[in-house]
């Protein structure tokens, strides 16, 4: 949480019922939206120099007015049970989407000058808008921390953390120091390293010389010396106190599988022990507890063994090796499957119905499964027909997907689900407003279609708005939304039936789940990804849009890969887990909060 912000966030829980009030009868009507500004917890940079080219290739054609971007984030626990923001440039027409994690989002960047307007939704995935407003754009205004993590008051914290500071706009990286940023046992100060940790230059970090002692408080100190690139100093100083647990980090780990959610990983050991990383606001990393994220692998609570999990949206999902599914998380509209909706659950629950699963698939806002006879079930939102049960009812329990197909694999998407019969014929349903149903329509539908093209997979992988899949010789072919180049054919046109991934490349492997990237690996264990690669979640170097394949950087041989919602993870033929991408909320697990476009090694392995 910000500090000098913690003043406005308690005006702005007062005027968040207001602003609800408003935009729900904005909604309902054709009335203009309600200007509330400045948005209760909201925070807009004034304009800075867009010197970093790759961020501005994110908006496509969207024009910089002169050449300046500014920069929105929200206080977390603003905006409770948010799941997406979206960020409009009413003066240029420019906008970005984002998701919302405990209540708040980082910073992001949009085109922007002084004078424009910015209209912001905040919104349930399933459409539902929880806050609407505009604010506009000023010359001025001091640099706020949005948040720390450890935040204050954080308990239990790791003794290996790396102290993480996200400013509200780019901050002067000459202005980091020691002297700036400090991190003290009660007078005795603790010797560390202050650096940036990002490309945009939002975030920094504090990285203790070593291990920080069990059960002690901390305080973090950040001086109002720190300025941002405009020469802005910071708003105030501010302090910040956390203390730590007493559990070691994670040591000597081997990983079988790895799976990379919206803004967490998870893996399952050779052992069948369950350990996540990253952000856990919803519970996704099964703590028990909705303690901070965490920077290194944690194990699941539970004593649980599992034989597979995977992540996705704010939620994990296992299977142990009596088929039996567990998951725990953000739970909105049913999406863990135990029959309730309650807004989240922290450790391993049962998923209802006693059903045996051989597969199980998290999605966005859904969930499936296929049990050993080739049933497939799904749960959670349904506002599209993505459960395929012929209805757009929420479900929070296991319902039977309709038509009598025997499955080998199901796998939920945004807001769509696709699978593949035993014969290899490919069937999707849910949302398809970009062709992502593969029918070649954007029709939605409630129930299986069979994707178009007499192809023949042995793999489906359904995204946030297009689906790819695997042929039996290696070839891939995707569908759906392009804007990012994420259907590899070279171009950015969206398709609403199959196309040829360019490249003549022959994969065995093929991910991308809830994603803007899709990525793939080569008989020889070779790593292509394309795509959006604003925060380097592509791994090729860059933070340079493809849409054709292009190599993973480092010359590693991989096993298997899992894309998250800004992030990539996989394990190589040696049994070592990498991640690389996004790291602000340290779903890479490499003990940072530093963002890497090419595989960093995940700590806690030999």
């Amino acid at each position: 949480m910000t500090f000098k912000a913690e003043a406005h966030l308690a005006v702005a829980r007062g005027l968040l019922a207001v602003v609800l009030l408003g935009s729900t009868a904005c909604l309902d009507s054709a009335a203009p939206v309600s200007h509330v500004d400045p948005l209760p917890g909201i925070i807009v940079s004034p304009p800075v120099a867009a010197s970093n080219g790759t961020l501005t290739s994110r908006f496509g054609s969207a024009s910089l007015d002169d050449g300046s971007l500014v920069y929105v984030s929200l206080v977390p626990g603003s905006v409770p049970g948010g799941q997406q923001a979206m960020i409009r440039n009413q003066s240029s027409g420019a906008s970005v989407t984002t998701a919302v994690v405990n209540g708040g989002f980082d910073p992001v960047a949009i085109p922007g000058s002084v004078g424009n307007t910015l209209l912001v939704e905040i919104s349930r995935s399933a459409g539902a808008i929880l806050l609407r407003g505009t604010s506009a754009v000023r010359p001025k205004r001091p640099p706020a921390i949005v948040r720390t993590n450890p935040p204050r008051g954080g308990r239990d914290v790791p003794l290996n953390t790396t102290i993480v500071i996200v400013f509200s706009t780019p901050i002067d990286s000459t202005t980091l120091t020691t002297g700036t940023v400090q991190l003290w046992r009660g007078t005795t100060p603790v010797s560390g390293a202050v650096l940036r940790s990002d490309f945009a230059g939002i975030r920094a970090e504090f990285r203790p010389d070593s291990l920080l002692t069990v059960q002690t408080e901390y305080h973090l100190v950040v001086t109002q010396q720190i300025r941002d690139v405009n020469g802005i100093p910071v708003d105030s100083a501010v302090t910040v106190s956390f203390t730590t647990g007493s559990t070691p980090p994670a040591t000597g780990l081997s990983f079988a599988a790895v799976t990379a959610g919206f803004y967490h990983t998870c893996g399952v050991t050779t052992a069948g022990a369950a350990y996540c990383w990253g952000t856990n606001g919803n519970g996704e990393l099964g703590l028990g507890n909705l303690n901070p994220g965490r920077l290194t692998a944690v194990p699941v609570v539970g004593g649980l063994s599992f034989v597979a999990v995977d992540a996705g949206g704010a939620r994990t999902c296992g299977i142990t090796a009596d088929g039996a599914a567990y998951c725990w998380g953000e739970n909105l509209q049913g999406r863990l499957g135990v029959g309730t909706t309650t807004d989240f659950q922290q450790s391993p629950a049962p998923v209802t119905g006693g059903l045996s699963f051989v597969t199980l698939s998290v999605g966005g806002a859904h969930t499936c499964g296929v049990t050993a006879a080739g049933a497939a079930y799904c749960w959670g939102a349904n506002v599209f027909g993505e459960l395929g049960d012929a209805t757009t009812i929420d479900r929070s329990s296991p319902v039977l997907v309709e038509g009598g197909m025997i499955f080998t694999e199901v796998s939920p998407g945004g807001a769509h689900t696709c699978g593949i019969t035993a014969a290899g014929a490919a069937y999707c349903w849910g949302h398809n407003e970009y062709g992502q149903l593969g029918d070649g329509t954007t029709t939605d539908r409630s129930v299986p279609g069979l994707v178009a093209g007499g192809l023949s997979f042995t793999t489906v992988s359904a995204a946030d708005h297009h689906t790819c899949g695997l042929t039996a010789t290696g070839a891939a072919y995707c569908w759906g939304y392009n804007g990012m180049g994420q259907l590899g054919d070279g171009t950015k046109t969206d398709r609403s039936s199959p196309v040829l991934v360019a490249g003549d490349l022959s994969f065995t492997v093929l991910r991308s789940t809830i994603a803007y990237q899709t990525c793939a690996v080569t008989a020889a264990g070779a790593a292509y990804c394309w795509g959006i690669n604003g925060v380097g979640q592509l791994g090729d170097g860059t933070t340079t849009n493809r849409s054709s394949p292009a190599p993973v950087a480092g010359g590693l041989n991989f096993a298997s890969v899992s894309t998250g919602y800004f992030h990539t993870c996989g394990i190589s033929v040696a049994g070592v887990t990498y991640c690389w991408g996004d790291n602000g909320n340290f779903q890479l697990g490499d003990g940072t909060g530093s963002s890497s476009s090419v595989p960093v090694k995940v700590a806690g392995q030999p």
